[in-house]
């Protein structure tokens, strides 16, 4: 093995940083703007725009099983292309048939895929593979491309729409995608060994989870991942429900639109400030599920004052702390994956787990929705958010470690037959 003085997983994490800011940025966080245009310019209602925002969030839960086997046998820069390749495919079918709302919402698929691949789960992969020093803040800064993205695309797409018009908002978004393309031809190595590196801290780190790991069938027969899944999912339910319900519920409030806009600025920025610090509060001689639990705590404080708050600092605190629990559990999620099943089969069981919390996230819009057209008011759902996510705060306390408990205590291997034994006696 080469030894260096600068380590390329760092050129890495800064390529991954790109295309995880093109694939948030095309899929997400653009079409907020375009979407409601491009609808409006084929005549059809610019309601659908919302349930292709769901739509996307659905297919990121069904194609990400696929992306973690494709990431297993193919790797992650195979994965990342085909991807991006889905999403280009969509902005030129935006920009070029004939949009009909089966078409509109059938091209979203695509997106799904796109978010899937170019995202939290294939960049979890990749820095699990280049990092066993440093991987949170690895992670960290990787995953605060999805919050800049969301803080910086929407007004600057806004402003190329209204100077030339919504094809180029789609043109932007394109460029992107080609660019993430470029970066990971050019950039992006699946694994330090295909370049005659070893993995960043190798040497020094003492878990067994640095060479050792559960398949699949072993993972999904331990509690914990269920447990885990559980309490991911309840941060992620609170994280969505705000995200899609806040500015309506303030406003029913008497609380101005414009304040509204405020405090969902405010997710975004304190998301951000989260995801960095989680990156340092990973290397503490800390296990991570305290700040697993500490994460979906914060998500309960969220949803209490979400149904307690009648002034704007209570919304605003409620936003504060829905940024705040929402950046900490992204940053620690592939870093509990690794530590509970370790990295061997890191992304077929991350390809597993993200389903399961994509559709917690789709279901927090939707049951806030429903009981609210039930109750008459977004407020009471938030109590029932507030209750759901204590308790999975205190679950998260339970879970163990299966790696050191499965590798100390190995199934034992099954015995001969009858027939082999009598056999081996003569």
């Amino acid at each position: 093995m080469r030894e260096h003085r600068f380590y390329y997983g760092w050129i890495v994490v800064a390529a991954m940083w790109v295309v995880y800011f093109g694939a948030t940025g095309a899929a997400l966080y653009s079409t907020s703007i375009l979407n409601p245009l491009t609808l409006s310019a084929m005549g059809i209602d610019t309601g659908l725009a919302g349930i292709a925002v769901s739509l996307c969030t659905i297919m990121q839960a069904v194609t990400s099983p696929f992306a973690g086997m494709l990431m297993a046998k193919k790797g992650v820069r195979f994965t990342i292309i085909t991807g991006s390749i889905a999403g280009m495919t969509v902005i030129l079918g935006m920009v070029t048939l004939r949009i009909t709302p089966v078409l509109f919402l059938g091209l979203y698929c695509l997106f799904g895929y796109c978010v899937a691949s170019g995202a939290i789960l294939t960049s979890s992969t990749l820095i699990t593979d280049w990092f066993e020093k440093d991987r949170s803040v690895a992670m960290s800064i990787t995953v605060t491309a999805g919050a800049i993205s969301g803080l910086v695309l929407p007004p600057v797409v806004e402003a190329i729409v209204r100077k030339y018009d919504w094809h180029y908002g789609w043109y932007t978004s394109l460029l992107m995608l080609i660019i993430s393309v470029l970066v990971v031809i050019f950039f992006i190595r699946n694994k330090p060994e295909d370049m005659g590196l070893e993995k960043y801290g190798i040497r020094e780190a003492k878990k067994k989870s640095a060479t050792n790991g559960l398949d699949l069938k072993q993972t999904l027969k331990t509690y914990d991942f269920y447990l885990y899944a559980l309490t991911s999912g309840a941060r992620q339910m609170i994280y969505y429900a705000i995200l899609g319900y806040l500015v309506v519920h303030v406003v029913s409030k008497g609380i101005s639109y414009q304040t509204a806009a405020y405090m969902m600025s405010t997710i975004a920025v304190t998301g951000l400030a989260a995801r960095l610090a989680a990156g340092f509060m990973g290397k503490m001689p800390v296990h991570p599920r305290l700040f697993h639990a500490i994460s979906v705590a914060i998500m309960s404080i969220s949803a209490l004052l979400m149904y307690v708050g009648e002034s704007p600092a209570a919304f605003f605190l409620a936003a504060l702390c829905n940024g705040l629990g929402f950046g900490i559990g992204h940053v620690f999620q592939p870093l509990m994956l690794s530590y509970l099943f370790g990295t061997k089969n890191f992304p077929v069981i991350n390809g597993t787990y993200y389903p399961i919390i994509c559709i917690f996230g789709a279901l927090g819009p939707v049951l806030t929705r429903r009981v609210c057209l039930f109750t008459g008011s977004y407020s009471s759902i938030f109590l029932y958010y507030c209750i759901f996510a204590a308790v999975c705060a205190l679950i998260s306390m339970f879970i163990g470690e299966p790696l050191e408990r499965i590798l100390k205590d190995p199934e034992p291997e099954p015995a001969a037959d009858a027939g082999q034994e009598s056999g081996q006696m003569s």
